[in-house]
């Protein structure tokens, strides 16, 4: 918002802009009012919807409406300096037929109609046409036509002296007109809607790196734990199992030692790659820290997750070995319990030679009912 602190927060739902943008879906052109923005200016309002964009570039749900105001100020100068280079006196109507601009006019301090002209009444019921009238004292000839896209009038002037010896250039000047100032309103929509997406992409590319680990290209231990508790939420809802395995490399210090940190960071990214192959799209493969990784297996009970994680066990890369811990949510512990058993089961496979699944045992559930 322009610097008004009192009108954050307000519900504008009330401004023909917002009904027109969200009747139609497309950008809208409002009636002339007065701005509740400092200095409570007369301006006309162009909006338009904002929309989110999938991942693959999809339109996707609208979330907000971007409004650009333009002062009756600034209408009435761009008609001005197209007036006096072409000889013309221009009138400029909204749709109720409230004043933009009409000739001679330096500021507005109310906002005025001609609704009831015969000729502006007409423009604005999408007629156009040419006739004879009175224009300050003088004979004129009289030019109307509605500014297609917008709603609005535009009524042109010229004395009769010269009409008659220049018709055709009157007619194209109400044409040029209605054209600029479509163009003029409509442009600023489109250039900043084109900042907002470049914005929202810039993000989006944000919150990837933030949750992706550079090395295996999989989900990182924050991205792990955000998701985590809408697994829960989401297995608590659907009624359905969910378990969750710690994995670590065997002897992976000894395997760096022996090959270099280079072969060890490969043989990190190719056991991810692998071992997300033999995963579903629903199930979440992160790395956990160093050479651990996590997999949270929805839908899945123990029976279930024992035969997809012996699966893992036989697609380690370069002859090696990983021990896995797992344990079946229980459907009253958090995440970080959930999470702490599997990490005790991992354990429990280490000094039993490795190379092995263990299953964490259900919680004791006895101190909860005393």
């Amino acid at each position: 918002m322009p610097p008004t602190p009192s009108i954050v927060g307000k519900d504008f739902s009330f401004r023909d802009w917002y009904r027109g943008v969200t009747r139609t879906g497309g950008p809208y052109v409002s009636e002339a009012y007065q701005t509740q923005a400092t200095n409570y200016a007369n301006v006309v309002g162009v909006a338009a919807l904002v929309r989110a964009r999938s991942s693959a570039g999809r339109i996707g749900r609208e979330f907000g409406i971007l409004v650009l105001a333009y002062r009756l100020s600034t209408i009435q100068s761009i008609v001005s300096q197209f007036s006096l280079r072409q000889g013309l006196g221009l009138t400029i109507t909204d749709q109720r037929g409230t004043v933009l601009a009409s000739p001679g006019a330096v500021r507005f301090q109310a906002l005025g109609t001609l609704a009831g002209d015969p000729m502006i009444g007409a423009a604005l019921r999408g007629h156009s046409g040419v006739g004879e009238g009175q224009s300050h004292g003088r004979n004129a000839l009289f030019a109307w036509a509605p500014i297609s896209g917008l709603g609005w009038g535009v009524l042109a002037s010229i004395p009769s002296s010269r009409a008659f010896a220049d018709v055709a250039r009157l007619r194209r000047a109400v044409l040029l007109i209605s054209a600029l100032l479509g163009l003029v309103l409509l442009a600023g929509v489109w250039l900043l809607n084109r900042a907002l997406l470049m914005r929202q992409r810039a993000q989006k590319q944000m919150h990837s790196i933030a949750h992706t680990d550079a090395l295996s290209s999989l989900p990182n231990r924050r991205a792990w734990d955000e998701s985590l508790p809408r697994e829960l939420a989401r297995a608590r809802r659907d009624g359905q199992p969910l378990t969750v395995a710690m994995i670590d490399l065997d002897n992976f210090k000894h395997f760096n030692d022996t090959r270099g940190h280079q072969a060890g960071d490969q043989l990190l990214a190719s056991a991810a790659s692998a071992w997300g192959s033999q995963l579903r799209e629903t199930d979440l493969l992160a790395r956990y820290g160093g050479e651990e990784f996590t997999v949270a297996l929805p839908q899945c009970s123990a029976a279930a997750a024992e035969e997809v994680l012996s699966r893992l066990h036989r697609e380690v890369p370069d002859g090696q070995t990983c021990s896995i811990g797992s344990a079946t949510w229980d459907r009253q512990e958090d995440g970080d319990a959930l999470v702490s058993r599997a990490d005790d089961a991992l354990y429990d496979a280490k000094p039993a030679g490795r190379n092995r699944t263990v299953s964490a045992p259900a919680p004791n559930l006895r101190s909860s009912q005393m």
